[in-house]
C-alpha cells in the first residue's frame, strides 16, 4: 500500500514500504501509473488521501478546534500570518483554506485576509476558499466572494455547519490503480 506519513509528507513524498519513494508534487494519478508501470503495485489497490486543509486564523483557540475537528479525516495546516499562510499555501497547495480576514499586522482592516485569499487563487485556482469572519457585512461578504472566495460563515459559527461545507468543498479523495 502507498501511503502519505506525516515524516513523508514534511518531505513530500510518496512511500511504498519505505522501499520506493516518489516526489507526490506529481499528478497522484501519475505516481500510481509509475508505480504500475514499475511492478509495485498491484493491478487493482487504492490509495486512500486525505485532502489537506489550510487555516489561517490569528485566535489560537479557534485554530485549535478547527484543527481537532478536522483532523480525522483531513490533513490539516495551521498559519497564524501572512508570512506562514503564504508559505504554507505554496508548499502544501490546499484543497481548502478556512481563512480569518483580520489578521496581524492590521488586525482592524480585512486587508491582510484578502491579500491571502487574492494568492490562493490566483496560484492555486482549483483550490477552495472558505472565509470565516466577525465582520459579516453584506458588503465584506460580496467583497470576498468577487475576489475568489467559495463560502462565507460567519462567526460565531456552528460546528455541523463548518463539516457539512467542508465536507462540500474538500471530499476524502481515493484513487483506484488499475491496469
Amino acid at each position: 500500500m502507498y501511503m502519505l506519513d506525516q515524516e513523508s509528507w514534511a518531505k513530500g513524498q510518496v512511500v511504498h514500504q519505505n522501499i520506493k519513494v516518489l516526489p507526490f508534487r506529481l499528478c497522484a494519478w501519475r505516481a500510481v501509473h509509475v508505480l504500475q508501470e514499475q511492478g509495485n503495485m498491484s493491478k487493482k489497490e487504492y490509495i486512500k488521501m486525505k485532502p489537506r486543509v489550510l487555516i489561517v486564523d490569528d485566535d489560537a483557540a479557534i485554530t485549535q478546534q478547527l484543527f481537532w475537528t478536522l483532523c480525522d479525516s483531513y490533513e490539516v495546516m495551521t498559519a497564524n500570518d501572512l508570512p506562514t499562510a503564504l508559505r504554507r499555501a505554496t508548499v502544501y497547495e490546499p484543497a481548502l483554506s478556512i481563512l480569518d480576514l483580520h489578521l496581524p499586522p492590521v488586525l482592524d482592516s480585512p486587508e491582510v485576509g484578502m491579500r491571502i485569499l487574492g494568492y490562493i487563487k490566483d496560484r492555486f485556482p482549483l483550490s477552495k476558499v472558505l472565509i470565516m469572519s466577525s465582520a459579516a457585512t453584506a458588503e465584506m461578504q460580496q467583497a470576498c466572494l468577487d475576489n475568489g472566495a467559495d463560502e462565507f460563515l460567519s462567526k460565531p459559527f456552528e460546528t455541523d455547519q463548518l463539516l457539512a461545507t467542508v465536507r462540500r468543498y474538500a471530499p476524502e479523495c481515493s484513487l483506484e490503480a488499475m491496469a
